[in-house]
This record gives structure tokens, C-alpha cells and sequence, in this order.
């Protein structure tokens, strides 16, 4: 008895030797594919606005929209195709104010639902856009000392059409659902 029970363990452990790595090589690809791609920090998205922004007349919360230019691939796959539309919220709005401070308009990119079967989640993304300097104050303020304290900074004014690149600053993942 003592025979057949060690000749049933050494059987079983020399089947187990032989079809546990088979097992863990065939669950990889699985576990890979359920974490997703990671599109890393630093990456250029090439966009284009598609709405009129104004620091004087946008408020927190208003919608905005951006398309993509080029495709985003990561190992030479297409996660989000070119022409893919983006969208956002407006988290800050500031118009220009005396002291020579410029406008801002902050925009939150929002996570995307991709045809190609991807979730993409941008919830940190930024994308900020200012006020050009107002050079008046700045060449006031270099005649006489503190004259470009009394000017007001430039409002942000930004046309639909409008071509930037925004890099990101922070990995990006998207997942399969």
C-alpha cells in the first residue's frame, strides 16, 4: 500500500513538474492583455482645438473639445487613432488682471470609451492655456520703475483651429474592455 501511495505522489508531482510551467506560460498572455497599454509621460499628443476659448467669456465647467492629429501607438499599435475627438472641462478660468497678470483657461481631459475597444484614462491630464505677455506694461514698467504695475495682463483668446501639441505629464493607461 505504502508502495502505491508513493508511486501515486512521485506520479503526481512529476505531472505537475511537467504541466505547471505549460499552465503558467498559457495564463500570461491573458493577464497581460487584462492590464493594458501604458502610453508613457512625456508622450506628444498633436491636437486641435475645436471651440472658441475666451478667458472673458468661459466659465468652470464649460465643455471642450480637441482632435487628434496623429495616432497615439504604443509597440506599434494604434491605441487612439488620428482624428479621435477628446474632450474636456474648463477647471480654471482666469481673466487678465492688473499687476500685469496674464489670462489662463485650464482644461481636465476626460477618460474615453475608443471604438478600437480601449478605455483610455486621461482624468489627469491638463492642458493649460495663458495670455500672451502684455508687452505695454512690460515696456512701461522699463521706463518708469513700477508703470506696468497699472496694466492689466493679456486674456487668453483662442480661435477653433488652433494647432498645439501638449506632451503628457503622466502615464497614460489604456485598458481593453
Amino acid at each position: 500500500m505504502k508502495k502505491i501511495l508513493c508511486c501515486l505522489v512521485a506520479g503526481l508531482l512529476a505531472f505537475s513538474a511537467v504541466c505547471w510551467p505549460v499552465g503558467a506560460l498559457a495564463a500570461a498572455p491573458l493577464q497581460a492583455a487584462d492590464a493594458g497599454v501604458v502610453i508613457p509621460e512625456d508622450t506628444v499628443l498633436q491636437l486641435e482645438l475645436l471651440n472658441f476659448l475666451e478667458s472673458k467669456r468661459n466659465k468652470v465647467g464649460d465643455k471642450v473639445s480637441v482632435k487628434l492629429l496623429a495616432a497615439v501607438s504604443v509597440a506599434d499599435e494604434v491605441i487612439i487613432p488620428r482624428g479621435t475627438v477628446l474632450e474636456g472641462t474648463l477647471k480654471k478660468v482666469q481673466k487678465g488682471k492688473l499687476l500685469s497678470q496674464k489670462g489662463v483657461i485650464r482644461m481636465r481631459l476626460q477618460d474615453y470609451y475608443l471604438p478600437n475597444g480601449y478605455l483610455v484614462k486621461l482624468n489627469n491630464e491638463e492642458i493649460k492655456f495663458s495670455g500672451d505677455m502684455n508687452y505695454t506694461s512690460l515696456a512701461a514698467g522699463i521706463a518708469v520703475p513700477f508703470a506696468g504695475l497699472a496694466f492689466k495682463g493679456k486674456n487668453v483668446s483662442c480661435k477653433p483651429g488652433l494647432r498645439f501639441k501638449y506632451k503628457l505629464q503622466h502615464d497614460v493607461v489604456a485598458e481593453r474592455y
